[in-house]
Parts: structure tokens; sequence; C-alpha cells
């Protein structure tokens, strides 16, 4: 099991560092035969970055959320 801190979550939603969203994207994407796990602290923390810092609505990062938890890969 690979636990994904608060800083790949991020990178993952946003997109927007171009060195680091695409490991995070290969990872939360294609994590392998390992599962992944996201604690409820990382959610938490992520939530508030995305809707407090990086301004997005809440709806949409709640969205993100519901297709993230859907893969069978958490």
């Amino acid at each position: 099991m690979l636990g994904v801190d608060t800083n790949v979550l991020i990178r993952f939603l946003t997109t927007d560092d171009e060195v680091q969203t695409p490991k995070a994207n290969r990872l939360l994407a294609k994590p392998g035969n390992h599962p992944i796990y996201l604690s409820m602290l990382v959610l938490a923390e992520a939530y508030n970055v995305m809707t407090k810092v990086k301004k997005q609505p809440a709806d949409a990062v709640l969205e993100s959320y519901r297709l993230l938890l859907r893969s069978p890969a958490l």
C-alpha cells in the first residue's frame, strides 16, 4: 500500500507544476500492484488548499474527489 500525502494530491488536482504533476499523475492514475491510501487528513488538507489558496469552487473539488475515490486503485 502506498500512502499519498497532501502535496501529491494537490499536484494531481491542479496540474500547476511541470515536474511534479506528471509524477503525481503516474502514481495516482497507474499505481501498479500497490493500492493507494488517502487519509481523511490528506483529503481535508487538500480541500482546504484547493478552496482557500487555489480559489477553486468547493463543488468542483468535491466532484474531483468523487471521481478519484471511484478508482479501484484506492
